[in-house]
């Protein structure tokens, strides 16, 4: 009876120490938060940002949840670029959670961002997030898939123009985020060009146009090759604006083959009844301005009256 009564308080102190050691950190987590917000130099150039950045990458995965609280509520920029490059830092143990995050309208640029930080760490995730049964959820992943297979994260750090000592976080952590090597980068991609060309068949149209965008931007000739008969055959839309999507993208890709599909819609185009339609397109064939569309553009002007 005494060792029964000796162990279920030795119990009841465990869980008490565990209980205060798990609210201190949650503490201190809210804590180096704040802190990311601060950028002024108090020692040797390092600053607050820098410093909390090191200590919650060491708290990695325990800090996440946090993190991602703090991203959707904070109204402060400089804290919210703070916690993407903090999340960023800790790498994929990140990934699901960020997955659900790419959800909040609110945040879903600052989420991608992190996403292109933390590079081909982060695939895995999201490209078992292809398969998941909510449509939104695929959408999503294909979008930054194709960011994440096209965009340099320095890049990004050039867009929110921070501070120096986080421009040397990024540089000394480029193996973690992703961009050790164009080989790494290319070995990557092997995996997420065919998971994308899968996507092309999705039932969701959402999720079927972020993967041909994905594709169009990761830019490898297995990635347009595959990308082109989807487009073509959106060329042949009933909605318009659909359509236009579809040949800007062919525009956008700029071989032979997507230039002479977008050409033979447009020919056909220039004979719609409506003249703003028939400007619209002649306005089109001019930005082309390859020999085969300056002629199409020629043809019509000299049939007009």
């Amino acid at each position: 009876m005494k060792n029964f009564v000796l162990k279920s308080v030795s119990y009841m102190l465990l869980v008490c120490l565990l209980v205060l050691i798990g609210c201190s950190q949650e503490q201190k987590i809210q804590r180096l938060i704040q802190d990311l917000g601060r950028k002024t130099p108090v020692f040797k150039g390092t600053t607050p940002r820098s410093r909390a950045m090191r200590e919650l990458r060491k708290i990695g995965e325990k800090a996440v949840p946090t993190l991602i609280q703090a991203l959707e509520d904070n109204n402060n920029p400089e804290v919210c670029t703070g916690v993407a490059l903090a999340l960023g830092g800790i790498g994929e143990k990140a990934g699901p959670s960020l997955i659900q995050a790419l959800q909040n309208p609110s945040v879903k640029s600052l989420v991608a961002d992190t996403f292109v930080l933390i590079g081909k760490e982060a695939l895995p995730d999201l490209i078992q997030t292809l398969r998941d049964k909510k449509s939104e959820f695929r959408a999503s992943a294909a979008e930054v898939l194709g960011r994440i297979g096209s965009e340099d994260p320095e890049t990004i750090m050039a867009l929110w123009k921070v501070e120096n000592a986080t421009q040397e976080f990024l540089k000394s952590n480029r193996k973690a985020f992703g961009r050790a090597n164009p080989t790494e980068v290319a070995q990557a991609l092997e995996d997420t060009v065919p998971a994308l060309i899968q996507a092309l068949q999705d039932v969701d149209p959402t999720v079927r146009a972020n993967a041909a965008n994905a594709l169009i931007r990761i830019g490898t000739p297995e990635a347009i090759e595959s990308v082109l008969p989807v487009l073509k055959q959106v060329l042949q839309n009933e909605d318009p604006t659909v359509r236009a999507n579809a040949a800007n993208a062919l525009i956008q890709i700029g071989t032979p083959e997507a230039i002479e599909s977008v050409l033979t819609v447009l020919k056909q185009a220039l004979q719609n009844e409506d003249p703003a339609v028939r400007t619209n397109v002649a306005k089109l064939l001019e930005k082309i301005g390859t020999p085969e569309a300056l002629k199409i553009l020629k043809a019509n002007t000299a049939d007009q009256p």
